[in-house]
């Protein structure tokens, strides 16, 4: 709330270098984000674990390494800024994503009756479009004080994880549609 409701401008946010206690609650804030991107790429140990290899797919494990990665990156030298958004709209599709999973593990036969899992990923894929279309002016803003590679990276970043998960989404969705008819 202190980042996005206050003051966050949607198309140009600066990293705050400040040192002030609000930029280094800001700090903790993404540490810890990063730390639960860390602890997301332990499912890919688990389904090795629990020889799930069907799950372990090019999109999970590309997926996880590079928001590790990213967010790697956001604790040590953005720990703030416009990419802040990311972790926002991430952190909400997760607690949605998750608590499908928390229902479905409680007791299977939810998987039948729980309609929205393809919602999930069309969710996931709303994410990465706005994601885009967020950082697009960072290329363009003449006065964005925020690192236009970055912003460059972002767009690229989000379009291809679209990509990926509307293909998952045409395939685990579209194909069973058309082989039931």
């Amino acid at each position: 709330m202190l980042i996005w409701l206050n003051n966050y401008r949607f198309y140009c946010e600066p990293v705050d270098y400040s040192g002030t206690p609000e930029a280094r609650w800001i700090v903790r804030v993404v540490w810890g984000y990063f730390m639960l991107k860390v602890l997301d790429l332990l499912d890919t140990v688990f389904f090795v674990l629990r020889k799930k290899n069907n799950q372990i797919t090019f999109l999970h494990v590309y997926h996880h390494a590079a928001m590790v990665f990213g967010t790697w990156i956001a604790v040590k030298f953005l720990a703030g800024g416009h990419a802040t958004y990311l972790g926002l709209i991430n952190s909400i599709v997760h607690a949605v994503m998750y608590t499908y999973y928390l229902l479905t593990n409680i007791n299977p036969d939810y998987k039948k009756s729980i309609w929205w899992k393809k919602y999930i990923t069309q969710l996931q894929m709303a994410q990465f479009l706005i994601l885009v279309i967020q950082s697009i002016p960072v290329l363009f803003k003449e006065d964005c004080n925020y690192p236009r590679s970055i912003g460059g990276l972002l767009v690229t970043q989000n379009s291809f994880m679209l990509i990926l998960f509307y293909d998952f989404y045409r395939k685990a969705y579209h194909s069973k549609k058309i082989a039931q008819s």
